[in-house]
């Protein structure tokens, strides 16, 4: 991250960035705890140099999860159980049940990790608006965590929810 993309980055987030940028497996990591909606997110992460993460295995899965929960998230998603949320960098915003990362790849063709349990499994488009991926840093629904979800995992919720997200940059190991 260079020059005008680091004070984008710093305007935006103040102190609302985790303190230090995150490295795994080859890859940088920013978290931003300034909610936006997921739009908002990708347009910042790719104006920054990066875009939102895509997780692709579950020991980067397990990486991001730590780190959201050491910075403290606290931002909900009402549609998504109340549980607390953190964008990540895919939607089927593009055509229902085609699940695609930021890049174009399909969700599909690699690692997922979608919210499964008693009561249903994820993504399951609830409301006819729940278009963009987020990691759950709580069980859903709140009322009785884990029963659609368990943190760590993925929910599909409505892409206007204003929710921390996660800037992945690439670097090299």
């Amino acid at each position: 991250m260079k020059g005008a993309a680091a004070l984008l980055l710093g305007v935006f987030c103040g102190a609302a960035c985790h303190a230090a940028p995150l490295r795994f497996g080859g890859h940088t990591y920013r978290i931003v705890s300034t909610p936006a909606t997921w739009a908002q997110a990708r347009k910042l992460a790719a104006a920054a140099g990066g875009h939102l993460a895509i997780v692709d295995s579950a020991k980067e899965n397990a990486f991001l999860f730590q780190a959201l929960e050491a910075a403290h998230i606290r931002t909900v998603a009402p549609d998504g159980g109340g549980a607390r949320y953190a964008w990540l960098g895919a939607s089927d915003a593009a055509k229902e049940g085609d699940w695609r990362w930021v890049d174009g790849k399909r969700v599909a063709k690699g690692y997922a990790n979608w919210g499964h349990g008693p009561g249903g499994r994820e993504p399951d488009d609830f409301g006819g608006r729940q278009d963009c991926m987020a990691m759950g840093l709580t069980g859903w629904p709140a009322a009785r965590p884990g029963l659609l979800g368990r943190p760590g995992q993925w929910n599909d919720v409505d892409g206007g929810n204003r929710l921390a997200f996660v800037i992945e940059f690439e670097t090299s190991p």
